[in-house]
């Protein structure tokens, strides 16, 4: 026989009550008596019913007295249903001080009602055995200090539900269910007393309230404050007028017809539980800020995902330094920075870069350099990049995500469509929105106090561009990702972008359009017109040679299809050439001769003009300790990567690493032909 059997009599017997639970508390030898145990919730007591052996045997026997199913069990007594689904912490730290008066402020009182019945629980068998139990319990009552009823009703459901601490917990069926509007005696001023007294103030009233309701829809206005609203109503509802009492003003009520005027917080409280807190708080901030500062988030921005390319996010952003103007011994204008990041793995896959303002063409480049080969990227920027380091190439992303600006241009827009690229658009001036590429924005301006200042970089903006791209691949290779990866990545050992890019690559998952290098070159690049001078091909007193052809593969040229290239140039009528370029570099660009799109390369004059899931508690223990060991790694890839572009900038560029100079003043072109070289542009 098992203290704590919960049964059913389900069409009554003998003593028990026909659908009513019971549960067995003891088998009393002595006087022949099975004990049994139910609870009323309207009351919160707890009874007493026996039953002899033999006709409780025989109703089991006979299925007149059934047991309850394992899913109908009871966890908690009636008054604590609210609570049935509720997980207890019973582990040793719990207990402690501190969180019993923080997260779980009951639990005192569970263990002082626990430490208070413990010597009964103990000797439960003799108590029961005694002809009259509920005598003997009010006898220990008394001798603990405690009332009759509620230390049988403590005793009685600890046993009951097989000595669970928890069932002691306070009641919650009446609470939230107070209402002291509807309890309160006509003209009696409810809630806490007030600051002069418990003889002085007055009740919010129907009227009052209807006066704040419709008071706070007339006045409030997005960009006020909840204090200026609630003046307006008093001025212009509550006609209310101001009083000189020595050095201090105090409102008046005058009109005899007319609610007495709340105060601030009573205005607050009663618009707010009225109108709800939505509601106003949406009025005043308006849907986004509201949003940012109080809706509750949303889950992760790749949690929807699948495949690598399925929805990308792109923005623009200018540094903090200004680069150095190549014509002149000042600033240039800022660079514009374009990132274009895959949200399921957090890889920045795109980057462009412009002097001047945000614009549509740089994200057109942006778009371009996603799907170009990253090889063809290094020899824009002279740089060496791999294409088995940087495997993004040969597909264009099936949705672009952007912000309301320039990269939702109705060009680029109806362009994307073309090679299957749907737009998204984030919700109007919210970053949040665009977290996954707005949290890769580099030297953005650190507020400072004083007279204004400006800093000036000692590179030039391609220069600078080039120290910007290796700051975006090294975040590639050391930006942690713990929140994009699942146990089994983490006991993997991947720590970065790439390493999960890669590794959803070998999977498979990885969806977009398959595009062409020689399509996107000339769909996506800024249009450029190259010219025939002395037998050379030139764009803007550059002279190129061929290098590359761009077709279905990109190959180098031989000597003998760069003479017959040449040539073939020379014969055209037309000395101009149309050609495609990255805005920021002139050491690559692309023209097209005959039918093929040609690489051309800059010919330097010089030297110096190259210009969580089901998991086992150890399972769970080994995983977050692989965590904690991922993190820690990513740091130190952090600081690696830190250094790693400092000492690559020495060793390629003789320069430092975004060697600034801060001066004072705001930046100002002051000779005349600075003033033509900014102009010129801005028009641009």
């Amino acid at each position: 026989m098992s203290q704590g059997l919960q049964l059913v009599a389900p069409l009554g017997f003998r003593q028990l009550v026909a659908g009513r639970r019971y549960f067995l508390l003891h088998r009393d030898h002595r006087n022949a008596r099975v004990v049994l145990a139910h609870f009323e919730e309207k009351n919160r007591t707890a009874h007493l019913t026996y039953l002899e052996p033999e006709r409780y045997g025989y109703g089991k026997s006979e299925g007149l007295i059934q047991v309850v199913g394992p899913s109908d069990i009871a966890r908690l007594p009636p008054w604590l249903s609210d609570r049935a689904g509720e997980p207890f912490d019973d582990s040793p730290k719990v207990h402690s001080k501190e969180l019993a008066e923080g997260s779980l402020p009951e639990w005192h009182l569970v263990a002082e009602r626990e430490e208070a019945i413990q010597e009964a629980a103990d000797n439960y068998e003799t108590i029961f055995s005694e002809m009259d139990p509920l005598a003997e319990l009010n006898r220990l009552a008394r001798l603990k200090g405690k009332q009759e009823g509620r230390f049988r009703r403590w005793i009685i459901t600890y046993l009951a539900f097989g000595k669970n601490r928890w069932v002691l917990l306070p009641a919650s069926g009446g609470r939230g269910k107070y209402d002291r509007e509807v309890l309160a005696e006509e003209g009696r001023k409810t809630g806490r007393t007030g600051r002069d007294g418990p003889g002085h103030g007055c009740g919010t009233t129907a009227a009052s309230k209807e006066l704040m309701k419709s008071g706070f829809k007339s006045r409030a206005k997005k960009g006020m404050t909840l204090a200026d609203v609630h003046a307006d109503v008093l001025v212009d509802f509550y006609k209310v007028k101001c009083d000189q009492i020595g050095d201090r003003t105090e409102i008046v009520q005058l009109d005899p017809h007319l609610p007495f005027p709340p105060t601030y917080g009573q205005f607050r409280h009663w618009v707010i539980k009225l109108l709800t807190h939505e509601v106003v708080w949406t009025t005043l901030l308006g849907d986004q800020l509201y949003r940012s500062r109080f809706a509750a988030p949303v889950g992760s921005y790749a949690e929807t995902l699948r495949d690598l390319l399925e929805r990308v996010m792109s923005d623009a952003a200018a540094g903090a330094e200004l680069p150095k103007s190549y014509l002149r011994d000042g600033p240039s204008l800022p660079l514009y920075q374009v990132e274009s990041v895959d949200v399921l793995s957090g890889l920045g896959i795109g980057i462009a870069f412009g002097v001047g303002s945000e614009r549509e063409s740089l994200y057109a480049q942006c778009a371009a350099s996603i799907a170009l080969p990253k090889s063809l990227l290094g020899r824009v920027f002279n740089l060496e990049i791999s294409d088995d380091e940087y495997p993004v190439s040969g597909m264009m992303p099936l949705a672009s995500q952007t912000d309301q600006g320039k990269g939702a241009a109705k060009r680029l827009v109806e362009l994307n469509k073309k090679f299957g690229v749907s737009p998204e658009r984030s919700s109007s001036y919210t970053p949040q929105s665009q977290g996954p590429v707005e949290a890769g924005h580099a030297n953005r301006e650190t507020p400072t106090g004083g007279a204004p200042t400006h800093k000036v970089s000692s590179l030039t903006a391609f220069e600078m561009a080039r120290d910007r791209l290796r700051e975006f691949m090294g975040r590639n290779r050391s930006k942690s990702i713990l929140n994009r990866l699942v146990p089994e990545l983490v006991a993997m050992g991947i720590q970065t972008p790439i390493e999960l890019w890669k590794h959803f690559l070998s999977e498979g998952r990885i969806t977009g359009t398959p595009v062409k290098p020689v399509d996107v070159i000339t769909s996506y690049l800024p249009h450029v017109t190259f010219e025939m001078s002395g037998g050379h091909l030139t764009h803007d007193g550059v002279v190129y040679r061929p290098a590359r052809v761009i077709g279905d593969t990109d190959r180098v040229l031989s000597r003998q299809e760069i003479a017959e290239i040449s040539r073939e140039m020379g014969l055209q009528k037309s000395k101009q050439f149309r050609g495609y370029r990255f805005e920021i570099s002139n050491l690559v660009e692309w023209v097209v001769i005959g039918r093929r799109l040609i690489e051309v390369h800059a010919i330097p004059r010089s030297a110096e003009h190259l210009p969580r899931t089901a998991m086992t508690a150890a399972e769970s223990a080994k995983h977050a300790q692989l965590a904690r060991d991922n993190a820690a790694t990513s740091k130190e890839l952090q600081t690696a990567e830190r250094v790693r572009k400092r000492v690559d900038a020495i060793g390629q560029t003789g320069k430092k690493f975004m060697q600034t100079t801060v001066k004072s003043g705001r930046p100002r072109a002051r000779t005349a032909a600075a003033k033509a070289e900014a102009a010129a542009l801005k028009e641009d």
